[in-house]
């Protein structure tokens, strides 16, 4: 009876990242004290693995996934290490027989804390509407603090759920009238998004005739729908986002003469986009890299000789967006990082580049337009406060996931 929930578990919170040595060092017979000694030695970065040490060989209730937003700042909150702490709890993931619930902390970590000691609080945001079932499931949102950082982040796996993911531009790119900008959640809202997030660096000049107009192209539908690029704009080597038919998501470069993914014909159109003998059904430009085949590169050097450490205000700490993907390319998130009152600290480009590269599993990571242009949308909602208590700017375009 004790180990009976522990497949379930596994896959429920690892989404099976860590599936293997779970098991594997369950099936030895490690008293707890012991399998969380191995546990925090050799895999300290790893939050499911520190949440099985304590409950292995506990029998669990599970608990949906929906944030709960308990808090308590008299409560002391017991990490596996037993040292006191003060915390604010973002989730509940499951009961144990002995009282205590297994808790996400604002930082990503797991702690075990007294049920009695846990109270709701009102001032907190009321809980999303989300499906969140696993990492394997449809997709999760959670709230994060690093260091001062406060960062909102969704993930999804496109393989396990028949989500689709494109990149939209602005309202009517063919035929663009007035309206060239929109928010974010009013995007997301009239696609039907699950998760929304701004898009590229676009001219806003309201005063230009290419005001709204996205730095790099976009391809939807099988054909071009707008195209932007200019070696004053840094454009030579800018990252890009790819979708292809079978559900796989690229993130690619293009560079100078030949080895463009979207080649002109003679008559002026462009031919089909293929990656391999996957056809790309939309494809979006104008981004720059944080990481790069799981390297925090994107510092390092560019080809193009335009490149300019000072662009995109690189070390500037200001509100960021992020994409980026694992080495399937079917694992997916999105990361919106605040700036204000409640994200004192937030990172820099090379920070975060360092950060997600040593913390997490995914390797190709490109950042987006940032500042007042950061909007996450979760469920048509914004979960990501504006820039310095300002306002939502309108974007050009937008990053979408799709039911």
């Amino acid at each position: 009876a004790r180990s009976r929930n522990l497949p379930v578990l596994a896959q429920y919170l690892s989404g099976g990242d860590d599936y293997a040595l779970i098991m594997a060092l369950a099936e030895k017979g490690l008293p707890d004290a012991e399998l969380s000694q191995q546990l925090q030695e050799g895999h300290e970065a790893c939050g499911p693995a520190r949440f099985f040490a304590g409950m292995v060989f506990e029998e669990a209730q599970i608990i949906e996934r929906t944030p709960f937003y308990l808090y308590d700042p008299r409560a002391q909150l017991y990490s596996l290490g037993g040292i006191a702490e003060e915390n604010e709890i973002l989730e509940a993931l499951a009961r144990r027989s002995d009282g205590f619930l297994a808790c996400m902390r604002n930082d990503g970590r797991v702690i075990f804390v007294p049920e009695k000691q846990i109270q709701l609080n009102p001032r907190q945001k009321a809980p999303l509407k989300t499906d969140q079932k696993s990492f394997n499931g449809t997709y999760r949102y959670r709230k994060l603090s690093v260091n001062g950082a406060l960062m909102h982040l969704a993930e999804a796996n496109l393989k396990a759920h028949s989500f689709s993911t494109t990149v939209s531009p602005y309202y009517n790119l063919i035929n663009p009238g007035k309206e060239r900008t929109l928010f974010v959640d009013e995007l997301a809202r009239r696609a039907s998004a699950k998760v929304a997030i701004n898009g590229t660096f676009f001219n806003m000049d309201s005063g230009s005739d290419l005001y709204g107009w996205p730095v790099g192209s976009f391809f939807a539908a099988d054909r071009l729908v707008h195209s932007l690029e200019s070696p004053s704009l840094n454009a030579l080597n800018r990252s890009y986002l790819a979708f292809t038919d079978a559900g796989r998501l690229i993130v690619g470069e293009t560079t100078q003469k030949g080895t463009d993914i979207l080649r002109q014909n003679q008559a002026g159109s462009f031919d089909t986009a293929k990656f391999g003998n996957q056809r790309i059904v939309a494809f979006g430009g104008g981004f720059g890299w944080l990481v790069k085949n799981g390297d925090p590169q994107a510092w390092k050097a560019y080809a193009g000789k335009q490149f300019d450490p000072s662009f995109y205000s690189r070390t500037s700490r200001r509100a960021r967006s992020l994409v980026g993907i694992d080495a399937s390319g079917r694992q997916i998130f999105f990361l919106a990082q605040e700036e204000g009152s409640g994200s004192p600290q937030p990172m820099s480009h090379p920070e975060l580049a360092e950060y997600i590269a040593a913390n997490t599993a995914y390797k190709d990571v490109v950042f987006l337009d940032g500042g007042g242009s950061t909007q996450l949308v979760i469920d048509g909602r914004s979960v990501s406060n504006p820039s310095n208590g300002g306002a939502y700017r309108k974007n050009s375009s937008a990053l979408l996931l799709m039911p």
